[in-house]
C-alpha cells in the first residue's frame, strides 16, 4: 500500500510491536488502512525528519513529507508521538511543544464530517457502507454527526494544487526535474496557504472528518508503471493514482490524520478510514480513534496470527 507497506504488514502479523513511516502521498495511512492497524500522518514538521531523505533529497526538508508512527492500537501512537515529537535543531534551543489536549473526552461531545465520496476518485462501496454504519452508530451515542458542510474546502482544487507540489517535490534529484518556474511555485504556496486558512474554518465548526484513507480495500500486487497503472473498484477499471485523492485531503494543508481499522469485507479484508483534524490536533484524532477502539473494537489479527 506504499512505502511503509512492510511496515504495517509487519505489524499486522505481530512480529514487531511499534513501527514507523513515512508520508507524502499516504505511505503511513494506506498500508496502515490495507492491513487493518493504526497509523499516524502528524501535523507537518511536527516530528523532525532530519536524516530520513528520499535519495537525490538531502539538504532542505521535503515539501509535505512528514514521519509518523504505526502500531496496532492508537494508544500506541499516543505514546510515540510524544517521544517524537518536537523541536529539532536549532530550533530546540528556543521552542518547546504543547499540543493541544484532545478536543473531548467522550465520543458523545465530538461534531464529526463524514465523507465518503470525493470529486477526483472513486471509492469502493464496502468502505462507503463501513463509514456509514459507523457515523449511524456515533449518532446513536450522542455525537453530530454531519455528512455535508458549506465551509468544506473544494477538493477538486486542493486535490490539483496537491499534485503539483507533490510532481516538484518527488522529481527532485530524479532525471526529469519539474519544469515549473519561481512565481509558479509561490503561486502554489498562495494556494497551500488559502487551503490551511479554509481548513481552519471548517475546524471552527467540525471536531474531526472521517474518510477513507483509500478508495479500496487490499488487491493484488500491480507493478504496471506510471499513469498505465490501474485498479478495479465496484467492478469498474479507475486509474491507480486517482487514489492520491485520499491522503491528499489532508496532506497540502499540513494537517494530522490518523488511520484506523473500521471493520472488514465480505471476504474479510480489513476496512480502513483517516481521521483528519485541524493543524496541530494530533492529540484529538489520536485520541478520537482510541474512543472508537475502545468502543467498537480495532485491530483484528489475520487469521493464524
Amino acid at each position: 500500500g506504499g512505502s511503509s507497506g512492510g511496515a504495517a504488514a509487519a505489524l499486522a502479523a505481530g512480529m514487531v510491536a511499534l513501527e514507523f513511516g513515512s508520508d507524502i502521498g499516504g505511505s503511513i495511512r494506506v498500508p496502515a488502512a490495507l492491513c487493518g492497524v493504526y497509523g499516524h500522518k502528524p501535523s507537518f514538521d511536527l516530528i523532525p525528519g532530519r536524516g530520513h531523505e528520499p535519495p537525490g533529497a538531502v539538504g532542505a526538508p521535503v515539501p509535505l513529507a512528514v514521519v509518523g508512527p504505526l502500531a496496532r492500537t492508537a494508544d500506541d501512537l499516543a505514546v510515540a508521538l510524544a517521544v517524537l515529537a518536537g523541536p529539532d535543531t536549532p530550533q530546540s534551543r528556543g521552542y518547546r511543544l504543547a499540543l493541544p489536549p484532545a478536543r473531548h473526552a467522550g465520543l458523545s461531545d465530538y461534531r464529526v464530517l463524514i465523507l465518503d465520496q470525493h470529486p477526483t476518485a472513486a471509492t469502493d462501496r464496502e468502505i462507503a457502507g463501513a463509514l456509514d454504519s459507523l457515523g449511524g452508530r456515533l449518532d446513536r451515542l450522542g455525537a453530530t454527526v454531519m455528512r455535508t458542510h458549506a465551509a468544506l474546502p473544494d477538493l477538486a482544487k486542493a486535490q490539483k494544487m496537491y499534485g503539483a507540489i507533490l510532481g516538484v517535490a518527488l522529481s527532485r534529484g530524479g532525471p526529469a526535474p519539474s519544469k515549473i518556474t519561481a512565481m509558479e511555485w509561490l503561486a502554489l504556496l498562495d494556494e497551500q496557504l488559502a487551503l490551511r486558512h479554509a481548513f481552519a474554518a471548517l475546524f471552527r465548526e467540525v471536531d474531526v472528518v472521517l474518510a477513507p484513507a483509500f478508495g479500496a480495500v487490499a488487491f493484488p500486487h500491480n507493478d504496471t508503471r506510471g499513469s498505465e497503472r490501474q485498479m478495479v473498484i465496484d467492478g469498474q477499471p479507475s486509474p491507480y493514482f486517482d487514489q492520491l485523492a485520499w491522503p491528499g485531503l489532508a496532506t497540502p494543508a499540513n494537517l494530522p490524520a490518523t488511520a484506523i481499522p473500521i471493520g472488514q469485507t465480505r471476504g474479510g479484508l480489513p476496512i480502513g478510514a483517516q481521521v483528519v483534524g485541524d493543524y496541530l490536533d494530533d492529540l484529538t484524532t489520536i485520541g478520537f480513534a482510541s474512543l472508537l477502539e475502545r468502543e467498537f473494537g480495532g485491530f483484528v489479527p489475520p487469521p493464524g496470527v
